[in-house]
């Protein structure tokens, strides 16, 4: 299985959240390939053609790509395509355009002291 873990990488969180998907993998799948790629805002997408050539699952986690380009990966995964987020705002804007998705993963828009945690996306991926 190949598998690619897109996070944020200006920050802890993007960082952890990936170092926890690929714990998960290496520790409990045999023959699994992880590559990971940080990517920050402002940055080119890379070419989704190449992604849905030579990975089986995706996971974005800490960060969001523009909706359409989500909603593109997320028909070609369906499950295999995870989202992982606390930003309220972006979760928000993409079931807002897209509101019959569902996206594996957990996209949380409430506060911690709500009841739901959102404190981190490494958090999140953790319960997740």
């Amino acid at each position: 299985m190949n598998i690619l873990v897109i996070s944020h990488k200006v920050d802890n969180d993007g960082y952890a959240s990936a170092a926890i998907v690929d714990m998960y993998y290496r520790e409990n799948y045999e023959n699994v390939n992880i590559e990971h790629m940080p990517w920050n805002y402002g940055m080119d997408i890379p070419d989704l053609d190449e992604i849905y050539a030579n990975y089986d699952k995706v996971w974005l986690v800490d960060l969001h790509w523009p909706e359409d380009v989500m909603h593109d990966l997320y028909l070609h995964y369906n499950d295999n395509f995870v989202w992982v987020d606390h930003h309220a705002k972006c979760v928000n804007d993409y079931y807002n355009k897209y509101p019959n998705d569902l996206v594996n993963g957990i996209q949380s828009t409430k506060p911690k002291q709500q009841g739901i945690h959102s404190c981190s996306a490494a958090e999140l991926i953790w319960y997740f």
